[in-house]
């Protein structure tokens, strides 16, 4: 089983002044509810766009390392019985993206002694949409008893943009658009992404084929 925690929160892509500009707020009752407001709209567009705008910290678990498709082949035998092998895969994908650093990749080991795999022995994936894990020539992953659950454990950064600042401005603009429809429907229902905001959001959709 895989699992993605995030273990921190980002700065606001939107400023919350620039917000209320937007929104032509003169007071600062509401801030809180409109930081608020900025966060959950970021996280829907995100969602939509398969993607992550800001550097956020994620812990991935899996229960072992992945494997190749089974090699099966007939031993020879009269009933036609047929051996199967399993090797490990080369590459553990990351389900979020884009990665920007891996900070380690660990295991934990059925006696729960944690061991941390050396860098030089794998390259990370930072241009794919979604990161890899890749090992390099003549590395191994750990040979180990990994623990029943959660045996594998990556710590990771990603995030399509350093920073607030270099974050594009179509982005920025979806948020506040989808901000403004959720500040003019607060205490209803939430909304709908709005069609302005999907548009501006498009360029950076993941699509999965």
């Amino acid at each position: 089983m895989l699992n993605v925690k995030k273990l921190s929160t980002p700065s606001l892509a939107v400023p919350v002044t620039e917000l209320k500009e937007f929104l032509r707020i003169d007071h600062s009752l509401e801030d809180s509810r409109i930081e608020t407001m900025i966060r959950a709209a970021t996280s829907r567009l995100e969602s939509a766009c398969d993607n992550v705008f800001l550097p956020t910290n994620f812990l991935v678990t899996l229960d072992r390392f992945p494997v190749q498709d089974k090699n099966m082949w007939w031993d020879g035998t009269q009933d036609g019985s047929m051996t199967e092998m399993t090797s490990p895969a080369k590459h553990i994908c990351i389900p979020v993206g884009p990665i920007q650093t891996v900070a380690s990749v660990k295991t934990v080991s059925n006696d729960d002694v944690e061991f941390t795999m050396p860098a030089s022995d794998y390259s990370v994936d930072t241009l794919s949409n979604k990161g890899r894990i890749s090992l390099r020539m003549g590395a191994v992953w750990p040979a180990t008893v990994l623990a029943p659950s959660n045996g594998v454990r990556i710590e990771v950064t990603a995030g399509l943009c350093a920073d607030a600042a270099s974050l594009p401005s179509d982005i920025k603009q979806a948020i506040m658009e989808f901000v403004a429809s959720i500040y003019e429907h607060r205490g209803d229902e939430f909304p709908e992404i709005p069609a302005t905001a999907l548009m501006l959001i498009e360029p950076y959709r993941h699509f999965k084929v």
